[in-house]
């Protein structure tokens, strides 16, 4: 049974890591390109050295949690938490690449397998109850759903702050009404006739 927990927490921590990895490379890299890549001809080579780098650092910061928790509590509670960070990163992964996003800024990877994030979330979703069922207390079982709202709402928030931003950049003005607008009519959960009355994008 040990072996199992620990192989499972292994997987968890590895693929949490990189939904992680799919959330913050891009503006990482946009950012430090932007500062310190001053040649086009060593982009692409930069990029991949950062890149790397951040893979391996999100990857040592999840052990480092999963290790964390096994020495001060018990593996058990390793898995839950584990179970419960993958969960969160693949809704992070799926609300900001996919959901709240503008379709043509949207990953190369979510067109050509637009189903891949949202059944990520709900087998992570599933599994993460399941190990709050096995191995924690049962009452605990509704907090993946907490989860599910507070980084949903989180997300929508991003969002909303991100279109505010790409549009300021180019130099037109945007309010917040205008942004949940335009976060509603990515999901297609506008209402054209009243602009003002577009509710909160999520849920």
């Amino acid at each position: 049974m040990l072996g199992i927990k620990i192989v499972w927490m292994i997987a968890n921590t590895v693929i949490g890591a990189w939904f992680n990895f799919t959330v913050l490379r891009n503006p990482i890299l946009y950012t430090t390109t932007h500062k310190w890549s001053n040649s086009i001809t060593n982009i692409m080579s930069f990029t991949d050295r950062i890149s790397f780098a951040l893979l391996i650092a999100l990857e040592v910061f999840h052990f480092a949690i999963a290790i964390a928790v096994c020495l001060l509590i018990s593996v058990s509670t390793a898995v839950v938490t584990t179970s419960l960070i993958l969960f969160g990163w693949a809704l992070v992964s799926y609300f900001l690449l996919q959901r709240f996003e503008d379709k043509f800024d949207r990953p190369i990877r979510i067109h050509n397998h637009p189903m891949f994030h949202p059944l990520m979330a709900f087998v992570s979703f599933v599994l993460s109850i399941f190990t709050i069922i096995f191995f924690a207390n049962w009452r605990w079982v509704l907090s993946p759903v907490v989860i599910w709202l507070v980084i949903g709402f989180i997300c929508a928030e991003v969002a909303i702050q991100r279109y505010i931003r790409r549009l300021k950049r180019i130099g037109e003005e945007c309010d917040r009404g205008l942004a949940i607008f335009a976060v509603n009519n990515t999901q297609g959960r506008c209402d054209f006739m009243n602009l003002m009355k577009n509710r909160y994008p999520f849920p």
